[in-house]
């Protein structure tokens, strides 16, 4: 019939056989089969699988950093390039950037070094020869620029107006003497004055303006002063008259409380019409304010008159410059605007190239990517030069284009000379009388000894140009627009025209050209803080070129190894 249903077969229990089923022994060690899962080996299996494909990655990612590294190495010069106009972006005058800083403060105090001419024939002349002069100097002074801004309204990241002015500093320990060294000149405050009356008729030259300007001044025509008086201030109280018209001498005849009348009726008639708007009384009052800069003033803090011919130079603001800042556009930077608000000297012949003002550079401030020339304002001249590159130089390892004035500046043109009853002066001589109407100062502008000028007759001296003493200069990196060297020179004359009714001009058949003194400005060094700081902005763009592509490959090589070695240890820890 079978086996009882009672008996044990087996300790063991079949069950039905699946891939997760293991054997356990229980405490009465049965062993029995129960069904237990477990995912080790496919943990296992993916973390195998994720740390391939990490490996893989990595190896593809140092591959191809590795390529852009060589690329980079390999396109190294047009990153710099990019790198470049970066940095020269920087250049603007942006408010608290470097440039504005060096630019407001500057980091070096130029020299003024002075060579004047000293009459050795006083007396002589007197009688009508022409002046023998002898050069003296240098006489040598600091001048530190001091620059003030001005709002602008409206304002703009894209423009700034400022005043500037110099403060002179005489430097015995570089001079060849003292300022108190004599030297005999001509009387300019006078001579001034014959020419400021010129026009007038020959019965009011002799009758008026010769006895004012021969008691109310000094009245011998040639004078000796001192150097540092010549240069800066010696007392004359005719130089604190500003007019002496024909009505002008009838009024100082009379009493001050009449001429305040008079002053008083002939502002009532400008009051007169009634078409007067506030717009145009704040052109006027503008107008007013460039006239009476036109005129300096002489007098003093404690009341004394002093002349001297660079004294309203000296300390003195002056107009204000709107300049582009190169915010938008670096090669812009420093680009002239507006002088006083006028695009045009208003000297020169109208709307000529000769008179305009706008897009010429302002000295103090130079432009990054300067091209073969450029059109810089020299205020001293009352004109723009034209500045021609000439040669590549080095200075304390930096490279640098040496720029120099246009030896055809000062070429003969006719639109510098707007007045057909003036003649021009020979080229290389810029008569200066048109640029100050008020003062009408017959004097005349030239490079030293007249460089790039042909002699000519109206020269009471035998000049003795020297292209390296006597030429104006720039050396400048351009790729900043950094000036690294600068020398800026030029020359007075006097200039005397026959007049029959006036002392030593009344013996003059022809024009004469007499030399006062010519001077240069500038530094020929630059200080270790500019040759630092214009190496590290150089540098700046080659290192960063060659450092990008450098930490590319340094990465790309670095994710390679990580990636080989990590395959290595895993194959290690499967065998």
């Amino acid at each position: 019939m079978g086996p009882p249903l009672t008996a044990k077969k087996s300790v063991e229990k079949n069950v039905e056989k699946e891939p997760f089923i293991v054997t356990v022994t229980n405490n009465n060690k049965d062993l029995s089969k129960v069904p237990v899962k477990t995912f080790d080996n496919d943990q296992q299996l993916q973390r195998t699988t994720s740390s391939t494909q990490l490996q893989t990655m990595s190896l593809f990612i140092g591959i191809f950093l590795m390529v852009l590294g060589l690329a980079c190495f390999a396109a190294s010069s047009y990153l710099e390039t990019i790198f470049d106009n970066l940095v020269q972006s920087h250049t603007a005058l942006s408010t608290g950037g470097p440039m504005f800083t060096a630019w407001f403060t500057p980091p070096i105090v130029p020299l003024l070094k002075v060579y004047v001419y000293n009459i050795t024939n006083g007396p002589q002349v007197l009688e009508g020869a022409d002046p023998i002069t002898e050069e003296l100097g240098p006489y040598v002074y600091s001048a530190t620029h001091i620059r003030s801004l001005v709002q602008d309204e409206p304002s703009s990241t894209d423009s700034l107006s400022f005043r500037s002015r110099t403060n002179y500093q005489f430097m015995p320990e570089l001079s060849v003497g003292p300022e108190s060294d004599t030297l005999t000149v001509l009387n300019m405050v006078m001579v001034t004055g014959f020419n400021k009356a010129r026009s007038y008729m020959g019965m009011v030259k002799s009758g008026v303006v010769l006895p004012l300007l021969t008691t109310l001044g000094r009245a011998e025509p040639v004078l000796t002063v001192t150097v540092g008086g010549f240069l800066f201030g010696y007392e004359d109280e005719l130089a604190c008259i500003t007019e002496f018209s024909p009505i002008q001498q009838e009024t100082v005849k009379e009493d001050e409380t009449d001429q305040e009348d008079d002053d008083t009726d002939q502002e009532d008639d400008d009051w007169i019409n009634d078409d007067w708007d506030d717009d145009e009384w704040d052109d006027e009052a503008d107008e007013m304010l460039r006239f009476k800069r036109d005129i300096p003033s002489y007098r003093d803090p404690s009341g004394k008159c002093l002349w001297g011919i660079l004294r309203d130079l000296n300390n003195t603001e002056h107009e204000t410059i709107r300049i582009q800042t190169g915010t938008s556009d670096f090669r812009q930077k420093g680009s002239i605007l507006s002088i006083d608000g006028e695009e045009s000297f208003g000297a020169w012949e109208p709307s000529s190239s000769c008179d305009r003002l706008k897009g010429s550079i302002e000295p103090s401030t130079l432009p990054a990517g300067l091209g073969s020339t450029f059109n810089l304002l020299v205020p001293v001249m009352c004109r723009n030069i034209d500045m021609v590159s000439q040669e590549n130089l080095t200075i304390s390892g930096i490279d640098v284009t040496r720029y120099i004035a246009d030896p055809h500046s000062l070429a003969q043109d006719s639109c510098y000379c707007p007045d057909p009853q003036t003649p021009c002066l020979p080229s290389g001589y810029l008569n200066l009388e048109p640029c100050y109407p008020e003062i009408s100062p017959p004097m005349a502008v030239s490079f030293p000894h007249g460089l790039h000028s042909q002699p000519n007759q109206m020269l009471t001296h035998q000049p003795s140009p020297n292209t390296t003493a006597h030429h104006m200069y720039m050396d400048i990196n351009t790729k900043l627009g950094v000036p690294l060297a600068v020398q800026v020179s030029f020359q007075l004359s006097a200039v005397l025209r026959p007049d029959p009714y006036f002392p030593i001009l009344n013996r003059l058949n022809s024009t004469r050209l007499v030399p006062l003194f010519w001077a240069s400005e500038g530094f020929d060094q630059p200080t270790s803080w500019m040759v630092g700081n214009t190496k590290l902005a150089l540098a700046l763009p080659s290192a960063a070129a060659l450092g990008l592509a450098g930490v590319l490959l340094v990465l790309g090589v670095c994710s390679v190894l990580g990636s080989l070695c990590s395959r290595k240890r895993r194959s290690r820890t499967e065998v």
